[in-house]
């Protein structure tokens, strides 16, 4: 999805959900977008499957510049798990 596209699902999701809602979202690291796979497990067999049925990763986000993101769309980040964490849960 390109930038403008996870911006509205944002603003949506801000606009209808009841106070208190939260909701939890993943994103492509900037890195895999970069082609950059090294301790991304599976992330470039991911990407090349993905490029290869017409949908390749086109956006990606560092953790700072996603926080920046969701918080610009009226939205907090409670908690960003980077790769060793989703991992280790």
């Amino acid at each position: 999805m390109k930038e403008a596209g996870d911006s509205a699902t944002l603003r949506f999701i801000r606009k209808n959900s009841a106070p208190g809602s939260r909701v939890v979202y993943d994103y492509i690291l900037r890195q895999v977008i970069q082609g950059k796979h090294d301790g991304l497990y599976a992330t470039g067999g991911v990407a090349v499957g993905v490029a290869l049925v017409g949908e390749p990763f086109v956006t990606g986000w560092t953790s700072r510049g996603a926080a920046a993101f969701a918080k610009r769309d009226g939205l907090h980040v409670i908690e960003d798990l980077g790769p060793k964490e989703l991992t280790r849960r």
